[in-house]
């Protein structure tokens, strides 16, 4: 029974982030859309996932989120694993369904929604950074499991993110959604593909330390 349900939460983060990313990379790669409209679609499309999901999955869809979960003692660490590895998976197929759409519709495919940016080295680290730590901080602190309209509320920092920092990084905001693209397009994206996984592995790390910070500091404020 509880392999049952363990199945059913990796199928859960796989199917969510499918949506994720194949909605937001498609309508980058495959309509004219400006910042704001690409920032509702993947911040929409999160939204939607995790009440499609609830019950099933903490609606995490983005390996940030999972490894400071795992940090904070909220997911094990095993199961942080299979979570992320849905997650890849699900961005890997839904790149590889816009890259389809994108040749049926008589393009190169050389455009489906990849992240790159014209920034250095450093400053994608510092941005993606910057942007993954609030994505996850915000995920730590509404606390899906306990607080109303938490879907609504981390798929609206997605868009107010997406749109601020579109012109800087993308911005990717999850390691799952800069891998998919970059298997297919290579070139820039692939190059620049660790820079982005990094930045979002350390935005989630220093979410969870401040978040752990912030937890202590409002129970010992209770206390007194």
């Amino acid at each position: 029974m509880e392999e049952a349900l363990f199945l059913k939460t990796y199928v859960a983060e796989f199917l969510g982030t499918f949506m994720v990313v194949a909605t937001g990379t498609a309508t980058m790669a495959l309509t004219n859309a400006d910042p704001l409209t690409i920032g509702l679609a993947f911040g929409g499309t999160y939204a939607v996932a995790y009440y499609a999901f609830d019950g099933l999955t903490l609606g995490e869809f983005n390996p940030a989120v999972s490894l400071a979960l795992a940090i904070n003692h909220q997911l094990k660490w095993a199961e942080m694993i299979g979570h992320v590895l849905a997650q890849i998976l699900g961005a890997i197929l839904a790149s590889g369904f816009v890259y389809l759409s994108a040749i049926n519709l008589g393009t190169t495919g050389s455009n489906i929604g990849q992240t790159t940016s014209n920034l250095t080295d450093p400053m994608i680290l510092l941005v993606e950074g910057l942007l993954t730590f609030f994505v996850v901080l915000v995920y730590l602190r509404v606390n899906p499991t306990e607080t109303s309209g938490a879907a609504l509320i981390n798929g609206l920092v997605i868009v107010a993110l997406s749109v601020a920092a579109y012109s800087l990084t993308g911005p990717a905001l999850n390691p799952a959604r800069a891998i998919g693209p970059a298997v297919y397009v290579g070139g820039k994206a692939l190059f620049q593909l660790g820079d982005y996984v990094l930045a979002g592995l350390i935005g989630s790390v220093c979410a969870a330390i401040i978040h752990r910070l912030l937890k202590t500091d409002h129970s010992s404020q209770k206390t007194d």
